[in-house]
């Protein structure tokens, strides 16, 4: 195994109060978009979205490092965890000069909540 990059994350906290959802926001993914609801509804989205603002608790991460010519079986590792590239992400990466990978997360306090209410 060929390893591009063995790397730490930078992490950083991301304040609440830059983070802001609506009900059409939520209900657009899930296939309800410029959709009439009723008002129960709508009131309880509002309350979900609420609720999750006080349980979440939002991070982030990156990694930024130079490119590297890229190999046949090129892995990169970062905190542990490995990710392969594959022919679309090498298409992208070729003639860059650097890369930089980010991950973020509300935290695991909504899927214990959610899961506690099943």
């Amino acid at each position: 195994m060929n390893y591009l990059a063995k790397m730490e994350i930078e992490l950083l906290k991301i304040k609440k109060d830059l983070i802001s959802l609506n009900a059409e926001e939520i209900l657009s993914p899930m296939g309800n978009s410029g959709g009439v609801l009723d008002l129960h509804t709508l009131e309880l989205i509002e309350e979900y979205i609420i609720e999750s603002n006080k349980i979440m608790t939002p991070m982030g991460g990156y990694a930024v490092f130079d490119a590297v010519d890229l190999e046949s079986n090129v892995k990169i590792e970062i905190e542990g965890i490995f990710f392969q590239i594959g022919k679309v992400i090498k298409n992208m990466l070729r003639n860059s000069e650097q890369y930089a990978f980010f991950a973020v997360t509300a935290g695991d306090a909504l899927e214990i909540k959610a899961r506690s209410l099943m």
